[in-house]
């Protein structure tokens, strides 16, 4: 078909000379234009960059709404390890020696000593501890997908301006 478009342009008719109306002709220049259109295209992957340019901003707010929760689960967590820890350092400050009726613990560093045994004994504590390096856990792997799907979409970006700019190369020559 390349040959008897070209032939048709050359010399004013088709191989074989059967004439050829305008019309005719501009919708075969037009297939033939939008066929090697394609085939560049293709060669370029613009589809395949097209495609991630579009599904890119979805998976990142998606990843956005995931850190903001994991965020908010580290918030919840942390609340509640201060305050098993600030009902311990109660219970520590305030016993007593049942034989004198004085503060058990009459030291700071007496105090700090019972304080941490307690918190290794309390489950309380123990379940807080846990909740929180579970949601810090979560949080940083739900914030380094992010920043993975960010420089994906920044790379795409890049990998578009670079075939567009090659694209416009052809075009010009």
């Amino acid at each position: 078909m390349a040959i008897d478009t070209a032939h048709t342009i050359a010399y004013g008719s088709p191989v074989g000379g059967s004439n050829v109306s305008p019309a005719s002709l501009s919708n075969i220049l037009a297939i033939q234009l939008r066929e090697a259109a394609q085939a560049v295209a293709q060669e370029f992957g613009v589809n395949s960059i097209v495609d991630r340019l579009a599904q890119l901003p979805d998976q990142i707010r998606g990843h956005q709404v995931a850190v903001h929760a994991a965020k908010q689960a580290v918030a919840e967590a942390e609340d509640d390890l201060l305050t098993a820890r600030a009902s311990l350092v109660a219970m520590v400050a305030t016993e007593t020696n049942p034989a004198t009726g004085k503060p058990a613990f009459t030291n700071p560093e007496t105090r700090e000593a019972e304080l941490i045994r307690r918190q290794f004994d309390n489950v309380i504590y123990q379940d807080a501890m846990f909740r929180l390096r579970d949601a810090r856990q979560t949080h940083a792997q739900a914030q380094a997908e992010l920043e993975m799907l960010q420089n994906k979409f920044a790379a795409t970006r890049k990998a578009a301006d670079l075939v567009a700019g090659q694209l416009n190369l052809l075009a010009s020559h």
